[in-house]
């Protein structure tokens, strides 16, 4: 049985010998990623967060519904 990875470790390596070039189109492609995601479940999401942060669902909230929260 192997034992579970930290949280750190579930994404892979990022390489260091990337070009700037390279860095800055894998860095697009995640920020265009994460505000695809947002867009189609930003309410669930939030939802989610409130669960598991144990808030009241009725508590006002600061956030910005059109703005992720990382």
């Amino acid at each position: 049985m192997t034992t579970p990875r930290p949280p750190r470790d579930r994404f892979p390596i990022i390489p260091l010998d990337w070009s700037a070039e390279q860095a800055l189109a894998t860095f697009e492609l995640l920020n265009d990623l994460m505000e695809r995601i947002w867009t189609r479940y930003a309410h669930d999401i939030q939802a989610l967060i409130r669960q598991q942060q144990g808030s009241d669902h009725n508590a006002s909230d600061d956030s910005n519904p059109d703005r992720p929260p990382f």
